[in-house]
């Protein structure tokens, strides 16, 4: 049909766009057929990631990392805890084989920028860099990639070109409500980042706002649910002052989100989760914690003989209580708590 239209030379346009929508709408073509083969053999008990990282994946975990593998470009909001990052990495070892890509953006909060870093050694043995820093020392690590390449939200904006210029063959955004408010600059910045495959991870229901789940899945699938002045107006009820009351359609919307879309909650999973493991390490207090915390618990016990005596507590006794309570708990932690000078605690060392 293509090759029709070229030849029709003045009377049809191709434009680029439609050789892009076309080449993508094949290779996921192509790989709903890949997902087919990969479900068939996990069901046969042959796990297809196994090997694929330094770690075993749950079932679940498995069949979502072959879920956002094959399909490219995928939102996966599993409830917080159920190992969305490992997903993750199994997803791009898994485009690692078999389409070859080499090079992956991951976007995240600043906070857990050298966590991704350390999950990534941990259970790969890919090449991982943290972007930041000055910005001469950002676009030098912008010109000379790792596999991975960890930047945040708050360099987006500064960082735009170099991050354009890096040309990622994959886009994680992680925690994706950072562009949930599509009005924001930050949310506009990158969604003029492009890849040929893209995962959006979040750990927060979708559904409360249409406005927040057109602006993700947009970074996805620009044209997944058409134009936001169209999708808005089919979906929402608005009041007669222009306030919204509610919404409409959302079992077409569940319909339009499937093939991208995939949220598993704790409940639906909880069989496949291994024993949960409880550990109890007994910390003793040491004399500088005991001095003043028997002290609290000297001036506790008064308070408490008083109401036993006369049966009621004026309302300065009853804070008093819930003073000496706290500062209790205060000093089992750190000394430093209670006074703001020193420092004792046998607890942090222990965690250490």
């Amino acid at each position: 049909m293509l090759e029709a239209l070229r030849n029709a030379d003045g009377d049809a346009v191709v434009y680029s766009d439609v050789l892009e929508y076309v080449g993508w709408e094949n290779e996921l073509l192509e790989g709903l057929e890949w997902e087919k083969e990969l479900l068939a053999r996990l069901k046969r008990g042959r796990d297809p990631t196994a090997g694929l990282l330094k770690t075993t994946l749950l079932p679940y975990q498995a069949r979502g990392a072959i879920f956002a593998a094959c399909r490219g470009r995928v939102v996966l909001a599993d409830d917080m805890g159920l190992g969305k990052t490992v997903q993750a990495l199994a997803m791009t070892e898994l485009l690692s084989q078999r389409r070859g890509i080499e090079r992956v953006l991951v976007v995240a909060p600043a906070s857990v920028k050298y966590q991704w870093k350390t999950e990534i050694e941990r259970f790969t043995g890919h090449s991982a860099q943290v972007i930041d820093g000055y910005l001469p020392r950002r676009k030098t690590m912008y010109a000379a990639p790792a596999f991975f390449n960890l930047t945040s939200y708050e360099l987006v904006l500064k960082d735009i070109r170099s991050m354009q210029e890096l040309r990622p063959d994959l886009i994680i955004l992680d925690e994706a409500q950072r562009i949930r408010n599509w009005t924001t600059a930050t949310a506009r910045t990158i969604k003029q980042l492009k890849s040929r495959y893209a995962l959006v991870l979040t750990g927060t229901p979708l559904e409360n706002k249409l406005e927040e789940l057109f602006s993700v899945v947009e970074f996805v699938d620009g044209r997944r649910l058409g134009p936001a002045f169209r999708f808005l107006d089919e979906h929402r009820m608005m009041g007669e002052k222009g306030r919204l009351i509610g919404y409409r359609g959302l079992d077409r919307i569940h319909e339009q989100l499937a093939p991208i879309l995939l949220r598993r909650t704790r409940p639906e999973v909880l069989k496949e989760l291994p024993e949960r493991t409880d550990k109890v390490f007994r910390v003793p207090l040491t004399s500088r914690q005991a001095e003043p915390y028997y002290e609290q618990s000297d001036i506790l016990a008064a308070l408490m003989r008083r109401w036993e005596k006369q049966g009621w507590l004026s309302e300065l006794d009853q804070k008093r209580i819930l003073c000496c309570i706290q500062n209790m708990r205060m000093l089992c932690n750190s000394t430093f708590l209670f006074d703001k000078k020193t420092h004792h605690s046998p607890k942090l060392q222990e965690f250490r």
